[in-house]
């Protein structure tokens, strides 16, 4: 399997997420202009009304933001206490599960959440990387499909089945996707890294290395595509510079186990 793409699932997932909790408390906020620090609303909230779930909920919003996920955690759990059936605080409780780690227990909170509300188009989603990342492909081409299906404007679904289909080997329907994302959202920085990982299964390797380089302008903390680039150079034979990518992968991220297989392979392979 390919350079996965954590980092773009849990963004997107965490934005979902904060957005909902936000829209659900405008209008309070919009009352209470002296709060400018939405934890001490929420929190001030949550203490003089326990028993409602709002308030948790959007307590664990404002602490899901600011990346305090064991309080989080904790916030959305008592709001599933006081109101099983909300499948937002089921999904969000997914969403921390998924970023410590703990895929089995995201996936049962998306399924939860999913029978709640078929409709969930980020729980699909997440639900579609989870099984790829445990490379049971026709899961996640399902669910992503199916996000796409209740949401045809939804990027990152788009994107991740793109690089699905490129561990498949089929680079042409992996590329359809990544162009129309690019039609109508030239910035979006995964569909061009997408795009290369695609062109290099092609063997297009030079056209590869411009998608690497344009998505690296616009990120250059990118280290999948500095991985990219390294592949891609080092198929043309420029292995000083494919070890600098490498090397400019590792610094970002030093547990990318492909930049740190692939820098040890070329420095360590006899010289000819």
């Amino acid at each position: 399997m390919s350079t996965t793409r954590l980092s773009l699932l849990t963004k997107s997932a965490a934005v979902i997420l904060l957005t909902l909790s936000a829209a659900a408390g405008a209008a309070t906020y919009s009352r209470n202009t002296q709060w400018r620090n939405p934890i001490a609303l929420w929190r001030d909230a949550a203490r003089k009304s326990p028993d409602n779930a709002r308030a948790h909920y959007n307590l664990a919003g404002a602490l899901t933001e600011e990346g305090w996920f064991d309080e989080a955690l904790e916030e959305n759990m008592k709001a599933v206490e006081l109101l099983p059936a909300s499948s937002l605080a089921h999904f969000n409780i997914g969403v921390i599960y998924q970023l410590r780690g703990q895929k089995e227990a995201a996936v049962k909170r998306y399924l939860l959440a999913l029978a709640l509300d078929p409709d969930l188009v980020q729980a699909h989603n997440n639900l579609g990387y989870i099984y790829y990342t445990e490379r049971m492909y026709d899961k996640a081409k399902t669910e992503y499909t199916e996000a796409i299906k209740l949401n045809p404007g939804h990027l990152a679904a788009i994107v991740n089945l793109g690089s699905l289909y490129v561990d498949l080997n089929e680079p042409g329907k992996a590329m359809g996707l990544f162009r129309s994302v690019l039609a109508s959202n030239p910035g979006y920085v995964e569909a061009h890294r997408g795009m290369g990982e695609a062109l290099m299964t092609e063997g297009r390797i030079r056209e590869a290395a411009e998608e690497f380089k344009i998505s690296l302008k616009m990120k250059p903390n990118l280290a999948n595509a500095h991985n990219g680039l390294g592949k891609a150079y080092e198929r043309l034979g420029r292995m000083d510079e494919a070890a600098a990518e490498y090397q400019a992968a590792l610094t970002i991220n030093p547990s990318l186990t492909e930049a740190k297989a692939n820098l040890l392979r070329i420095t360590t392979a006899p010289k000819r």
